[in-house]
């Protein structure tokens, strides 16, 4: 946690971030930041070494730089789960679960074909006014032709 709280400045210094605040605690830091006028984030670090959880109040970008720097501080980067990666696992599930909710049924409904239904029009003869397929060329009624 101390190597985080030195290098997270750094990294968002480098991206152009101003650091308002750092806030650490027993097992966890807080950090404030800020870039430009309107866009600023919070980011929260906690959690044993082994196990951290980093939260993002704020833009991507933030997160992209918050994600570096831990990643540049831990033991084993390569066990860390990315919140892009995150959130395509959830995806995942949530489609899972979708699937689940309606069962075996769902799939196989899913592969029959598609029937189509043609939808009839019917608009008024303009000499009788009788109603006639939008199709026809003349009025099945009086013969007229169908104009446009």
């Amino acid at each position: 946690m101390e190597s985080l709280q030195k290098t997270l400045p750094e990294y968002f210094q480098r991206a152009g971030w101003t650091v308002e605040k750092v806030l650490p605690f027993t097992n966890s830091v807080m950090f404030e930041v800020k870039k430009g006028f309107l866009e600023k984030a919070t980011i929260h670090f906690q959690g044993a070494p082994q196990d951290l959880t980093l939260e993002v109040d704020g833009s991507g970008e933030a997160m992209d730089v918050a994600e570096a720097a831990l990643t540049d501080s831990c033991d084993n980067p390569a066990a860390l789960v990315g919140y892009k990666e995150q959130k395509k696992i959830e995806q995942q599930e949530v489609v899972k679960n979708i699937v689940g909710m309606f069962g075996p049924h769902a799939q196989a409904a899913s592969a029959q074909p598609m029937t189509v239904e043609k939808e009839v029009v019917m608009i008024p003869c303009k000499y009788c006014g009788a109603l006639m397929d939008d199709t026809a060329t003349v009025c099945p009624n009086c013969g007229a032709k169908r104009t446009l």
